[in-house]
């Protein structure tokens, strides 16, 4: 079955995007907003497929999406168009394949089941958008439903993989990037890690695309000098591989030393109990604020009055997972905050430790606590020089709008060349 569409040579900056998302919009998938924004600035039509429910208390700022998404419990499916589009043997045959010999562990196995009953139940609604491509991040649900309308519909798709999606290898990771139009990564750590870990894909098709934000909301407004108590920062989901325990007892150590300080973590997540009790067992009820989540706008508020921005990664062994480049790191270093993080995975790529902000090594509370007072201490003209630096850096290589200019080049230059 493949939907009514051709793939005549569009004009340029008029392309038909489809976005497949899970929840959408997201409080954390910054970026994926900022791209969205940014090609219909171009002229691009995009329609975001979503397979959970619009969300509950959408901020303000990102209740526009909303008008272009599809959410799949919302459709009524057609059963006669389901049992069509599962049984096409464009479908049947590579995923069954797949399933067999490049998805291991039940789990998974289910996932790409489950995945199949979305994209047949999707199918009439992205047919009848009529995309030019089709655009995921991360390569677990989402990139499943790319390729599997691709496989019955002939439409291009483009991956773009991140982090969990790397380190813990996700099914039919062989299928998807053998029939991929393109494989983009955020790092080059995450490319070296494929070629390390998975000799069965070809790694020399994934290319490096970063993730970026939007410079004109982040305007440079360094501090010179730090007067006052000194505010320690952490913004990120409460979940293991941010690494927030070690910033608690980084903390302690600091009080220890005679250092006073306050800490405050932006984010919710599954972690939040755990934290709480740690806090309590290391006496820092008054020192460390769990704020829970706020908004972006609120978020830039929070880092105007930081004193350095820390985020401690470390490889999560429970998950075996980390994290790749965070966003708010970049964030920060737009604004001229300080900032202090680990040699996790993809992270010295953007940060280069002494010169566009500080690193301490992984699961090293005394380290972190270490590199945290210096990032206090220091000011003048050493201060504003490391500032400067990390501005550069993230204007050079993650400004969201030549970002997604580019991801725009390879769009047009896939569906030019089918």
């Amino acid at each position: 079955m493949t939907p009514a569409h051709s793939h005549a040579a569009t004009p340029p900056h008029s392309l038909r995007i489809a976005f497949i998302a899970e929840i959408f919009p997201s409080k954390s998938e910054t970026w994926v907003h900022h791209e969205i924004d940014a090609l219909k600035r171009m002229g691009c039509t995009v329609q975001v497929f979503a397979t959970h429910a619009k969300p509950e208390n959408i901020p303000s700022e990102l209740i526009h999406f909303v008008a272009l998404t599809t959410y799949l419990p919302e459709l009524c499916a057609e059963w006669r168009s389901c049992f069509k589009t599962l049984s096409e043997p464009s479908l049947l045959k590579p995923v069954l394949a797949g399933l067999i010999g490049d998805c291991s562990g039940v789990r998974r196995r289910a996932q790409v089941i489950r995945d199949l009953f979305y994209v047949s139940i999707l199918t009439p609604a992205i047919s009848h958008f009529q995309p030019d491509i089709l655009y995921s991040h991360f390569a677990g649900t989402r990139s499943n439903i790319a390729l599997f309308y691709s496989l019955i519909s002939k439409v291009p798709f483009v991956i773009k993989l991140h982090a969990g999606d790397i380190f813990n290898r996700v099914a039919l990771f062989r299928l998807k990037s053998a029939n991929a139009a393109s494989m983009l990564t955020i790092s080059g750590y995450n490319i070296n890690f494929i070629r390390s870990h998975y000799p069965d894909v070809n790694a020399s098709c994934f290319e490096q695309h970063a993730c970026g934000i939007l410079l004109p909301e982040f305007p440079f407004q360094p501090v010179y000098a730090v007067h006052g108590m000194p505010m320690i920062l952490a913004v990120g989901r409460l979940v293991r591989m941010k690494g927030f325990d070690v910033l608690l007892r980084a903390s302690r150590i600091l009080l220890d030393e005679g250092f006073q300080h306050r800490v405050v973590i932006i984010g919710d997540g599954p972690e939040w109990p755990r934290l709480e009790r740690l806090r309590s067992r290391l006496n820092l009820d008054e020192v460390v604020d769990l704020k829970g989540y706020v908004s972006p706008t609120g978020v830039r508020t929070e880092l105007s009055t930081a004193t350095v921005f820390a985020l401690p990664a470390v490889w999560d062994s429970a998950a075996k997972t980390q994290d790749g480049i965070p966003v708010s790191l970049m964030e920060a270093m737009a604004l001229g905050v300080l900032v202090v993080s680990t040699t996790t995975s993809g992270i010295p790529e953007l940060i280069q430790d002494g010169v566009s902000g500080l690193l301490a090594g992984p699961n090293d509370p005394a380290a972190l606590a270490q590199k945290i007072r210096f990032g206090c201490e220091i000011g003048g003209v050493a201060r504003l020089e490391m500032l400067r630096m990390a501005r550069k850096k993230v204007e050079a290589d993650h400004d969201a709008e030549k970002l997604t200019a580019q991801l725009l080049n390879i769009f047009e230059g896939i569906t030019c060349a089918g």
